[in-house]
Formats: structure tokens, sequence, C-alpha cells
């Protein structure tokens, strides 16, 4: 078989039944299945798939297994030589999917690719990008809210990841990421200890390991709505995303390297904490949600203090 295309849903029915309808509208001429792994969404997703999608592939979990172990779960059912994982609020654009196939197939040192991200308007943002490093974090705008300049070079952006060329990368977002089923073979699956984010950094720096190449492909145009899973409980997966940044440290770099980062987490943690409590003193009616933030930054501080 050509393709497997593995999608690992919560919620978001409508969504996901826009991405299995390009899906078919794409694949015409293709050797391929579809898996649906749907962890426990309490829209009616997984009975919409049955319903009018009955041709898709459907297991259905009885509890939020996470995204990593969602994927696990396709691929154990896979029977492709390449394996597309999608995030349900996307959409297949013209013949992304042959460009993908053909490109895997005629290159052989590349394992992983990843496509181009557009938005609902339109407009291609970044999808690919270096692997996270220390000086990087240091001003990551996650630990003191700060930005740095693209074109840094501790930047974890490539200057030239909207120039319309293939290029060579350290990893491409899992929103839509192709994979050989050769390279999973040899590297392993998706680490489930990474609940949400940081899965698909991992996954790329390990078939990098071994020498496998991670590409992003421009020609390969996909929509994404961008988060929708995530947007209705973003404080929880602001901590999830740290969680998992410090996971990812933690098992690629060495216990200094983790030190030094969780030492910077729990100062801005600090920082944010104080500053919102004064804030709430001298101007309370611009605080809104002043107490969720502190509890929010008060776990990130016990994250940053936890062995």
């Amino acid at each position: 078989m050509e393709l497997s295309i593995i999608i690992a849903s919560f919620n978001n029915k409508d969504l996901l039944s826009g991405c299995l309808s390009s899906i078919y509208n794409a694949v015409e001429g293709h050797d391929y299945e579809v898996i649906v792994v749907d962890n426990d969404s309490n829209d009616k997703s997984a009975e919409m798939v049955q319903k009018e999608y009955p041709q898709a592939r459907l297991i259905r979990n009885r509890t939020n297994k996470g995204f990593s172990k969602a994927c696990n779960q396709g691929i154990l059912l896979s029977g492709g030589r390449n394996i597309l994982f999608l995030n349900n609020d996307t959409e297949i654009l013209g013949d992304s999917l042959k460009a993908m196939t053909e490109f895997l197939d005629q290159h052989n040192g590349v394992g992983i690719i990843g496509a181009q991200m557009l938005s609902l308007e339109g407009k291609a943002y970044r999808s690919c990008f270096r692997f996270p490093n220390l000086l990087e974090q240091l001003f990551a705008r996650k630990i003191f809210n700060s930005k740095i300049m693209d074109s840094c070079p501790i930047s974890l952006i490539y200057p030239d990841w909207n120039s319309g060329k293939t290029i060579e990368v350290d990893w491409v977002s899992g929103a839509a990421l192709m994979i050989k089923k050769e390279v999973i073979q040899q590297i392993g699956s998706f680490d489930e200890e990474f609940f949400f984010y940081f899965e698909d950094v991992d996954l790329c720096f390990r078939a990098n390991q071994v020498g496998f190449k991670v590409c992003y492909l421009p020609q390969a145009k996909i929509i994404h709505g961008g988060q929708s899973s995530t947007r209705h409980d973003s404080g929880r997966f602001e901590i999830e995303w740290l969680k998992s940044r410090l996971r990812y440290f933690k098992k690629h770099h060495s216990r200094l390297v983790v030190v030094f980062i969780k030492f910077l987490m729990a100062t801005g943690s600090i920082v944010r904490i104080v500053s919102l409590l004064v804030a709430s003193l001298f101007a309370p009616g611009k605080c809104k949600g002043y107490k969720d933030a502190v509890s929010a930054n008060s776990q990130l501080l016990a994250l940053a203090l936890k062995g």
C-alpha cells in the first residue's frame, strides 16, 4: 500500500468532516487507507465518521490518550509504506498528497517531510524549524514573553522558509507530517510520554540522529485551522507545552542544560507572578483573569522546582 493517513482527533466534528472530505477528494489514483483515532470526543465526532465516512477505519478510545498514543494506535494498524499524520482541523489542497509521496519515494535519504501550512485566509505561516537550543530558550517568549529577530543566529526560524523552495530542516510540524514506514521501524514511533506538543520535534530529532533527512516541501499545501482542540482551554495547554518542552530537553540534553532551563522557567514565573500581583493592587480594573494567570504561573514554578 502506498499511503496510510492517520488522524488523531478530539472533538471538532465539523472540521474533521471537512478534513476527511478533502482527503477523499485528493486520494483518487492512490493506493491508500484512512485511519481515524477518536480520543473520546463528546461532540459525536466518532458517530459522524461511522455514518458519513464508513470507508475510514475508526478507533474509539474511552479516554483522551493524547496525540502520541493515538497516532501510535493508528501506526499499529497501518499498511502503507508512507504514513501521513494529519490534524483534524486541516484540509488538503490540490495535488499535495501526490507531491509528498513522490518526493519521499524519489529521495532515499529523506525520511520525513512537512507541507506548507496555510491559514484560513490562505496566508502561509511557519511550520518548519530548527531544534530548540539553550540560547533560544533564554529568550523564548513562553519563558520571558520576549521576542527575537527571525534572522538572529539562535532563532528557531529558517530565514528562507517562505522562499517557495524545498529546504532541509531540523523538524516539521506534526499537523501534516509524512514519514516513511521504514523510518518508524528503525527509530520507533512517537514517544508517548509527550501527551501533546514536542512529539513531532522528538520524532524528527531521532530520525536525524540515525541519518535521515527532514525536508519542508512548500509545493504541498494544507490549510490548518490552528489549535482548534486547544483554544477553549489555552491555560491548560500552555502548561502542557512547557511540560513537553522540558521533557524534550531532559531527553536530549545534558543535566546541566536542564538545570539552567528550569532556573529560567522558575525565574520567569516568579517575575510574572509578582508583576500580576502588583498590577492587581494598583490597577485592578485592568487585570481581568489575573487569578487564573497567577495560578498558571504557580504551576509552572512548581514544575520548574520539581526534581
